[in-house]
């Protein structure tokens, strides 16, 4: 009995640093995606795109399911640069 509690303690112990381990390697990848992103630029809310384009969210999930209008990124946010060039070239389209 005293041998299991030995085991017992070892496997905790193991365990524990495992989890500190993963818990350092989340941290790090959260990190580098944050890093990655404020790199990547300004990144715009459904609301802040909502209130941008004076649509409401049902125009705009219609939008995108219509291909008219490029779909969130996996963050659920857009990169104000490419709404820019999208708004750039709605606005070509309209004057033409």
């Amino acid at each position: 009995m005293l041998v299991d509690a030995l085991k017992l303690n070892e496997m905790i112990a193991t365990l524990t640093t495992e989890v500190a381990n993963l818990s350092a390697v989340i941290k790090s990848n959260d990190n580098a995606i944050r890093q990655m992103m404020e790199a990547m630029g300004t990144r715009l809310t459904r609301k802040e795109i909502l209130e941008r384009l004076r649509i409401s969210d049902a125009g705009l999930r219609l939008w995108i399911k219509q291909g008219k209008f490029p779909a969130a990124d996996v963050d659920n946010k857009w990169l104000l640069s490419e709404v820019i060039e999208w708004e750039r070239k709605g606005i070509k389209r309209r004057a033409t």
